[in-house]
């Protein structure tokens, strides 16, 4: 987490693309402590379906890597507003 962080301080202009990034890793973060916990519950209770609760774990990290992807792709699209001559 903290390589991405870095990578995304790198872009000073967009405050609101940090912020939103970091409040992703975070959710992210929450999602896989609050799944391993479930897993340990899983294999003490059910042993055998240990396999299928990894799932929660392996889309809360899918989830930060769209979130790095969709950070990424805002801070480079975001630019000044063109001057409209059509509508005046």
């Amino acid at each position: 987490m903290n390589c991405t962080c870095l990578i995304v301080l790198r872009l000073k202009e967009n405050s609101i693309v940090i912020f939103l990034f970091n409040l992703l890793a975070l959710g992210a973060a929450y999602g896989t402590a609050k799944s391993g916990c479930g897993i340990s519950a899983m294999a003490v209770m059910r042993p055998e379906l240990i396999m299928k609760s990894i799932i929660p774990v392996v889309m809360a990290g899918i989830i930060a890597i769209y979130g790095l992807v969709v950070a990424a792709l805002i801070s480079n699209d975001i630019k000044a507003p063109p001057a409209y001559n059509l509508f005046k």
